[in-house]
């Protein structure tokens, strides 16, 4: 229905230099951009755990999808992908149905007794 209506589909994916997401981070969330600038001269030391804590236990509560992707423009793109095949492969199971249903069989498969029998085994 979604794809029927050419609604976008958020897989949430994203690909960013470094340097673009503090420079986001520096006009988005400015309070935690201040805090881990303040953390950095500690990186690399005895005290980096403890300047990384106090970073972290200062910061406030911020909704990412919110104060980031809803209001990151100019800063931010989307990117329409061609038709694809999609699978959460959290589980051995799930890549090994995933493989037959495309039928692949990569050099690692091939030989083993039956991709059920070996995901059932792994899950």
């Amino acid at each position: 229905m979604c794809l029927a209506r050419e609604w976008l589909w958020n897989t949430f994916v994203m690909v960013a230099k470094a340097s673009t997401l503090v420079s986001v981070a520096d006009v988005l969330l400015p309070g935690l951009h201040r805090r881990f600038t303040a953390a950095a001269p500690f990186l690399g030391t005895p005290r980096e755990a403890w300047a990384l804590e106090q970073a972290y236990a200062s910061l406030p509560h911020q909704n990412f999808s919110e104060t980031v992707l809803q209001a990151g423009l100019p800063f931010l793109a989307v990117s329409a992908l061609p038709p694809l095949t999609w699978s959460n492969l959290g589980t051995p199971q799930r890549l090994f149905t995933l493989l037959q249903t495309l039928g692949i069989s990569p050099a690692w498969m091939r030989g083993r007794r039956s991709t059920v029998d070996v995901a059932r085994r792994a899950g």
